[in-house]
């Protein structure tokens, strides 16, 4: 008697099927890689073109720490010299600046409060002209934007 076993053939393992790189796969790595490049380049130019509004927050914040509201002028001016034209905003001073820049009654007050020497500003004016400036700063574009 022959047993069941017998008639069994070799088992075939078939060989591991290898990565080949077709035109398909290179097609979507030249995708990948493209998309992946332009993203880099957009977040880089988004970087650099809003650099200057990160500069000057933090030096608004250490303006606003030494109360110093003569200097955030001088920041502001220097801000509309990056998101303006130097022939506009060269000329610009005291209450031309201010409405130039189209900001809120607090601003105009405290800028008229410089050149008066008697003139007392309460902690919570300069605590509402440097969130005006804040906001202000956050709104501007570089002239390249």
């Amino acid at each position: 008697m022959q047993s069941s076993l017998d008639n069994l053939h070799d088992i075939y393992i078939p060989e591991l099927i290898g990565f080949e790189w077709t035109e398909g796969h290179i097609l979507v790595a030249i995708f990948l890689l493209s998309l992946l490049i332009s993203t880099l380049y957009l977040l880089g130019s988004y970087l650099l073109g809003t650099r200057f509004r990160r500069t000057a927050l933090r030096e608004l914040n250490a303006l606003e720490k030494s109360e110093d509201i003569s200097g955030t002028f001088e920041l502001v001016k220097r801000v509309l010299l990056t998101t303006n034209k130097r022939e506009v905003v060269a000329s610009l001073s005291a209450e031309a600046l201010v409405t130039f820049i189209d900001a809120e009654p607090i601003v105009l007050r405290l800028n008229n409060t410089l050149f008066q020497s008697n003139s007392q500003v309460s902690k919570q004016e300069r605590h509402l002209f440097f969130a005006a400036i804040k906001k202000w700063i956050k709104k501007q574009k570089a002239i390249y934007d």
